[in-house]
């Protein structure tokens, strides 16, 4: 019997590697195409998270009609040892335009308080937002405890001073950095990070192809 020969250089044709290479590229797991697709995707949703929420800080400022004598006025939350960092009109709604100069580090809870007057449809707004541990002494039976999580009440009461007018008084606690701000700062960050998102879909379904 005569002995087979094999020509074993045919396996090395530029052929052969390139056939080679993509069956090796075909058989990568699935779980890996999975995550090189979905680990953007996820990353920027802990950032987007983190952007809209994020952690540590809480908007301290009160309107101006709270100034005097704020730490013995009578009206609002008790019982106050500390004043805000800013007294501003626009603590009733635009905290925006406040930013960083009414920020302050915080270890507990963010905290808004805000009563308003409807006289016949004209409004009075007494505003106070701070870090519910540095401007309360949480020690004070007379001072409401901090509760173990976000919450938010609203009362509403008719006075009998004022005709057709009635006194609508809201309280928030929250956990997350700058949530006592106005709804239209987190809206406005809402938007710029869905289209963040919609971004990273595009960018993954891009991977796929």
């Amino acid at each position: 019997m005569k002995p087979r020969y094999v020509d074993f250089s045919l396996n090395y044709s530029p052929n052969v590697q390139v056939l080679r290479r993509k069956q090796q590229e075909e058989s990568i797991p699935s779980v890996v195409i999975w995550m090189k697709i979905s680990l953007p995707l996820i990353i920027g949703i802990d950032l987007c998270v983190t952007f809209v929420m994020g952690k540590g800080k809480c908007f301290s400022c009160a309107s101006t009609n709270m100034q005097h004598n704020f730490l013995t006025k009578q009206r609002g939350p008790q019982v106050r040892i500390a004043e805000p960092l800013i007294f501003d009109n626009f603590c009733n709604k635009d905290t925006w335009i406040l930013k960083k100069k009414a920020l302050v580090e915080c270890d507990g809870q963010c905290f808004k308080w805000q009563q308003i007057v409807n006289n016949s449809g004209d409004f009075s707004l007494m505003t106070l937002r701070s870090c519910y541990g540095r401007m309360f002494d949480k020690n004070n039976p007379a001072t409401r405890p901090e509760p173990d999580h976000g919450l938010c009440e609203t009362k509403e009461t008719q006075l009998s001073c004022l005709a057709d007018a009635e006194l609508i008084e809201s309280v928030c606690w929250c956990d997350d950095d700058e949530c006592n701000s106005t709804s239209r700062l987190i809206h406005s960050r809402l938007i710029i990070c869905l289209l963040s998102a919609i971004i990273l879909i595009a960018y993954t379904a891009a991977i796929q192809r």
